[in-house]
C-alpha cells in the first residue's frame, strides 16, 4: 500500500515538474521578426507622403537615433543607409499634402477693373535722358592697371549703356577726335566736340559703331565737351 502511495506520489510530482516547466503554447512559438523596412521613394510625390518617420518631428530622440545607428552593419551601401534614414526620421507631410490638393486657386478682384473710366491709370514713367561723353584726347593712347585707357573707356561705356533701361534716351559726344596733340593742331583739336550718337533710344549696332570710330587722337578740351553735353540735354 505504502508502495502505491508512493508511485502515485512520484508520478503527481513529476507531472506537476512537467506542468511547471512548459510555458503555454502562445509564449512558446518564436518571436517575430521585425517587419522589413520599406524602399524609400523615388518621386517627390513619393516622398511628400512615405512618412512619418519612428523618430520625427516631435518623436525625434537624438540618442535613440544614435543607438540605432551604431546597431546598424558596418558594410551597409549607402543606398541601404539612407533607407535606414527615411525609416528613421522621413517627416510626415500629410497636412501640407493635404492643402495643396485642397488649395483654392481661384481669385476675387475688390476693385474696378482698369475699363472704369474713374480707375486710376498707372503711372507713367519719369523720361531718362542721357549723355555720355568718351575722351578721345592723345593721352587716352596710355596705360593704366588692366590695358590701355582708351579700350578701357568704351568697354565701360557699352557696359553702362547697354543697362539703360528700355525708355531711356541716350547721346554719346564725343571730343578731342580732330587734328593730334601736336602743338600746330591745338586750336583746332580744343574746339572739336561733336554728338556722334544723337539722343534717342538705344540701339546696341548703331550706338558701338558710333563709339568704335574713334582712337586717341588730340588735346583735351573737356570744358568744351561738358558745356556741349549740357546743352544737348537742356
Amino acid at each position: 500500500m505504502k508502495w502505491m502511495q508512493w508511485k502515485i506520489t512520484a508520478l503527481t510530482l513529476s507531472f506537476v515538474l512537467i506542468v511547471g516547466c512548459t510555458s503555454p503554447a502562445k509564449e512558446a512559438e518564436p518571436e517575430k521578426e521585425k517587419a522589413e523596412i520599406p524602399e524609400p521613394a523615388e518621386t517627390v510625390e513619393g516622398m511628400l507622403k512615405e512618412g512619418p518617420g519612428k523618430y520625427a518631428g516631435k518623436n525625434y530622440d537624438k540618442q535613440k537615433v544614435n543607438q540605432y545607428i551604431k546597431k546598424l552593419p558596418k558594410d551597409l551601401s549607402a543606398e541601404e543607409y539612407y533607407k535606414h534614414l527615411v525609416y528613421l526620421l522621413a517627416e510626415n507631410y500629410e497636412k501640407e499634402v493635404e492643402d495643396l490638393d485642397h488649395f483654392d486657386t481661384s481669385f476675387v478682384v475688390d476693385r474696378e477693373t482698369p475699363d472704369d473710366p474713374e480707375a486710376k491709370e498707372a503711372p507713367k514713367q519719369k523720361p531718362l535722358n542721357v549723355t555720355i561723353l568718351l575722351d578721345a584726347s592723345g593721352s587716352m593712347a596710355g596705360t593704366v592697371d588692366g590695358g590701355v585707357k582708351m579700350d578701357l573707356a568704351k568697354a565701360a561705356i557699352k557696359r553702362f549703356a547697354s543697362s539703360l533701361p528700355s525708355h531711356a534716351q541716350v547721346s554719346l559726344r564725343v571730343y578731342g577726335h580732330q587734328g593730334s596733340n601736336q602743338e600746330k593742331d591745338k586750336a583746332k583739336s580744343c574746339a572739336s566736340t561733336e554728338e556722334v550718337y544723337p539722343r534717342s533710344a538705344y540701339s546696341e549696332k548703331k550706338f558701338n559703331q558710333a563709339l568704335d570710330q574713334f582712337k586717341p587722337t588730340g588735346w583735351t578740351p573737356i570744358a568744351k565737351g561738358m558745356e556741349e553735353a549740357y546743352q544737348d540735354l537742356k
